[in-house]
């Protein structure tokens, strides 16, 4: 490189770097105070922040618009690694490989990038732009290797949405109706159903058993003739078991925990035992798809074919697999069929409960009549019990005003004549149970 050249690029990175320290004289006041509580949020300096959104002048551009009148409502900060900036970031690197990566931040509006790792996403709750008080913050995680959509949706509508929701005051003219309240009530009642059909969605999925495969031992014996000439070979068969012997690893780790008391609060409600035999049959059932596999199919027929003893062991665990997987299928079938029964005790007052109960308990006699699987005193108790526990938790919200007010500071006769109505409850309920008792007492 000539002298000429050498002055042509060191004007060249001057300008760059003029550039960049311009881009820093534009981070006043509220750009400032978000980078400060994006920083808080990830857990790093602000430099580190800074740094990371100077790299760019499309950065910049998307603050901007984000603090300009009609620009959007949210922007994210994404902290993960990737590439080393361009030059024209006005920050140099020398003697570092050109593919060498390192973790630092960008800002989008996430029109154009896919994300990873870990971002804060800020968002507005008032119209006022030139303010940083009104602005909320969420963090949350992507994890490209176990990551889907459902977990997505799920940490947005978690995070964002239904605590926006909650704090939200202007309903317009549902405030001014009579039916309002109720119908807000219930709108809130369904997103906060939606939300947490989507996290035990997403716990199914994060539930779900991986197992490890070999793909050169597979391909070594996917062939019938290949598979036959191995079954002699010693090393190979040891190979096979290896493999074979960790998925019955995880089997009877996950058959283990499956067979264990369970451990829960004492007023878990009746939700609670429907996510139970969900994620039992998400984790059997993935099992279960496993034995499927090409590669399994492969490796077991080739142990059969080698006499091996571990395919003694194999067939037992995937005997005992089978069998949990239908008693959880069969268990998550009736408790599903419940749902509209149960629904009553997590949106209605105990005034209006007490009509409920009848086809509630009629709904519970015939899963325990059906049922392969819950007719059993141990399980219809562990259903009953939950079911008693969200009727106490209703009556609590009840008495407090949704855990507003304690009973000492609302008006001795309103107290009351709350308390009357939860202990008609108690006792409708009573009597509905005795009933129904006696019902199946004397089908048996």
């Amino acid at each position: 490189m000539t002298s000429q050249q050498k002055e042509t690029v060191k004007a060249k990175m001057a300008k760059l770097k003029q550039a960049r320290t311009e881009r820093g004289g534009r981070l006043h006041g509220v750009y400032r105070a978000v980078i400060d509580m994006v920083a808080f949020y990830l857990n790093e300096e602000t430099t580190f922040v800074e740094e990371g959104v100077l790299d760019s002048e499309q950065h910049l551009v998307i603050m901007e618009n984000f603090f300009a009148s009609g620009g959007p409502q949210a922007i994210i900060f994404n902290c993960a690694k990737r590439s080393l900036p361009s030059h024209d970031s006005g920050r140099f690197f020398s003697g570092v490989p050109k593919d060498s990566t390192a973790r630092r931040v960008i800002v989008s509006d996430c029109s154009d990038i896919d994300l990873s790792g870990m971002s804060v996403l800020v968002y507005r709750i008032s119209e006022n732009r030139q303010s940083s008080e009104d602005l909320m913050y969420a963090v949350f995680q992507i994890d490209d290797e176990n990551a889907s959509i459902i977990s997505y949706v799920y940490f947005l509508h978690d995070l964002v949405t239904k605590p926006q929701l909650g704090r939200t005051s202007t309903w317009g003219e549902m405030n001014r109706t009579i039916k309002g309240p109720e119908n807000k009530k219930n709108f809130l009642d369904d997103f906060a159903g939606y939300v947490n059909f989507l996290k035990m969605t997403k716990t199914d999925l994060d539930g779900a058993v991986k197992f490890e495969t070999d793909k050169k031992l597979y391909d070594m014996l996917k062939e019938p003739e290949k598979l036959i000439k191995q079954v002699t070979n010693i090393s190979v068969v040891n190979w096979a078991e290896t493999i074979v012997r960790s998925w019955m690893k995880k089997m009877e780790w996950v058959l283990t925990q499956s067979e264990q008391l369970r451990s829960e609060r004492p007023d878990v409600a009746p939700e609670a035992e429907l996510e139970y035999w969900r994620r039992l049959l998400a984790q059997f059932a993935s099992i279960v798809e496993h034995g499927k596999t090409p590669e399994c199919v492969t490796y077991i027929t080739f142990l059969i074919q080698a006499r091996s003893k571990v395919i003694k062991k194999w067939k037992f665990l995937d005997n005992w697999v089978t069998f949990s997987e239908n008693e959880a299928s069969d268990n998550v079938k009736y408790l599903y069929a419940l749902q509209q029964y149960l629904e009553p005790l997590y949106r209605m007052s105990p005034e209006t409960m007490t009509s409920y109960l009848p086809s509630l308990l009629y709904a519970i006699r015939m899963t325990y009549a059906m049922s392969r699987f819950l007719n059993t005193a141990e399980r219809i108790t562990t259903l009953l019990v939950k079911v008693t526990n969200q009727m106490l938790n209703t009556c609590i919200l009840y008495l407090t005003e949704n855990n507003t007010k304690t009973v000492w500071q609302q008006q001795k006769c309103e107290v009351i004549r709350k308390m009357c109505v939860c202990t008609r409850l108690y006792k409708r309920y009573h009597d509905v149970y005795c009933d129904t008792k006696q019902m199946i007492e004397d089908a048996e």
